[in-house]
């Protein structure tokens, strides 16, 4: 499933366009699950969001707004996570998931002369890029049992976790 969302520059009440401020936006959802016999499930999922947001406040996140000026941003973010089960009927003691997944996130700032506080009057456009990639592995199983009249479960799991961050300007690095 995709959905799409494009508009043209603002136009102001005075008639004015303001210039930077059209929107592309772009959603992408797709799921598939499969179940083989009575104990296994495998299912795949993937999200995808293409974001040019036009102008933005540079610390659109924060409390304070107003700092940096405004910037031109595009953000892509892509999710994709696979699922494996196994939960036999006639154990109680298996029922056990596998998680794989992955998040990247690409968001690009441009700075450009007259809209970012950090360009001085007659100095160059400049470029930030931050990507941040995220893997994932969650192994969990529940057991279920009975104590006399009670019935209880334990859960167990791992998980390993890795999170990468690239930023650069103009394309070199900066940290």
């Amino acid at each position: 499933h995709t959905v799409r969302k494009h508009s043209d520059d603002i136009v102001d009440g005075n008639g004015d366009v303001v210039p930077l401020t059209g929107v592309r936006s772009e959603s992408t959802l797709f799921k598939a699950g499969l179940f083989l016999g009575e104990a296994w499930t495998v299912k795949a999922s993937l999200i995808e969001l293409n974001d040019d947001t036009g102008r933005q406040p540079y610390d659109a996140t924060g409390a304070e707004g107003g700092v940096g000026g405004e910037v031109v941003r595009s953000i892509r973010d892509s999710t994709q996570t696979l699922s494996i089960a196994y939960a036999p009927l006639d154990n109680p003691w298996l029922d056990t998931q596998l998680v794989i997944g992955r998040t990247q996130t690409d968001l690009v700032d441009e700075h450009l002369p007259g809209v970012s506080d950090f360009v001085p009057p007659g100095g160059s456009a400049f470029r930030d890029q931050y990507d941040y990639t995220n893997h994932s592995v969650d192994l969990t199983n529940w057991s279920r049992f009975r104590l006399g009249p009670v019935g209880a479960r334990i859960l167990t799991g791992l998980q390993w976790v890795r999170n990468e961050r690239v930023v650069l300007r103009d394309g070199e690095s900066v940290a």
